[in-house]
């Protein structure tokens, strides 16, 4: 029997999808995951970022002062 407990139970976002996300280029999203503001992990050569991290880079970047609310 399985555990229902994943270490990455949420889908692996591709770099281009985390652009369109962020409406940014794909460049700069490689840009940001070398300057580590967000993490990635490495996959036969292409790298794929955890949606929880995605969530916490965007979190983070909030000019809102209510930004402390949605975390």
């Amino acid at each position: 029997m399985m555990n229902s407990k994943h270490i990455y139970p949420q889908r692996l976002l591709k770099v281009s999808e985390v652009a369109s996300i962020l409406s940014v280029s794909k460049a700069f999203v490689y840009k940001l995951i070398r300057a580590r503001e967000i993490q990635s992990v490495q996959l036969l050569g292409t790298k794929r970022i955890r949606q929880e991290d995605l969530d916490r880079y965007i979190t983070s970047n909030l000019k809102d002062p209510l930004k402390k609310g949605l975390q």
